[in-house]
């Protein structure tokens, strides 16, 4: 069964937002396609849009933390939902003894572990239109 669309983004925690998005720009090439304040969607290339993973186009997520600590469970892929799954999915990691987030705010928007302990985020786009 197909739940995943494939990776929307990757989210990196970020002491200092600012100089963070600089670097990216600066050093990497990122274009800031949507900022948020203490979150900053960057992409690749002049004008990119963002449009919140619906396109399937990867963008990289600065969220700032003032605990972040650099490679200490800063980093997580997030996965887009297929439409379809989007409210199979929360259900069917519980069943299989997945650790999932409790209590999310949408079942279509949740952060789950691997059998590792690494966090995973699912997104299904659209849901907060």
């Amino acid at each position: 069964m197909a739940y995943f669309t494939g990776l929307l983004q990757t989210n990196l925690y970020v002491k200092d937002i600012n100089q963070a998005s600089k670097w990216y720009q600066d050093i990497l090439g990122f274009t800031i396609a949507a900022d948020y304040g203490t979150t900053v969607i960057l992409a690749f290339g002049d004008s990119p849009s963002y449009d919140e993973g619906k396109s399937g186009i990867p963008v990289l997520c600065l969220i700032e933390s003032k605990n972040a600590e650099a490679g200490r469970n800063t980093t997580h892929p997030v996965l887009g939902i297929s439409k379809k799954h989007c409210g199979d999915l929360y259900n069917e990691l519980k069943k299989n003894d997945v650790e999932v987030e409790e209590s999310p705010s949408h079942k279509g928007h949740f952060k789950f572990y691997d059998s590792d302990g690494n966090m995973l985020e699912a997104f299904c786009p659209g849901i907060y239109d």
